[in-house]
């Protein structure tokens, strides 16, 4: 496994993902999106023992998106009308505590 960072999803998995409801329409991606990333690797994790306490303690991290791009893709309605719409993708990812949320929230 790779270290934290972007890697773009498998195109296969990608055609219809987006889905959204417009003007009681159901619309839909159609085609492959291309550079639609996840964040994917390893981060370090551990238990140690700490003297001070006399404990094990863990210390864990993950790998997150810290911050995003946007990307514009284009959906296919069931009338056969077709718009775009941008969709928020992970451009940077790092190590970040475990438990705690991403800092950063996709424009």
């Amino acid at each position: 496994m790779t270290l934290c960072s972007p890697q773009p999803m498998p195109l296969k998995k990608t055609v219809g993902m987006i889905e959204v409801s417009r003007e009681g329409r159901k619309c839909v991606n159609k085609h492959a999106l291309n550079d639609f990333t996840e964040c994917i690797g390893t981060c370090h994790s551990s238990t140690y023992f700490n003297i001070k306490t006399g404990l094990h303690e863990s210390v864990c991290s993950c790998c997150q998106a810290t911050d995003y791009q946007s990307l514009e893709i284009e959906l296919d309605c069931d009338d056969g009308s077709k718009f775009k719409k941008k969709v928020a993708v992970p451009s940077k990812c790092s190590c970040v505590a475990c438990g705690e949320k991403s800092p950063y929230t996709p424009q």
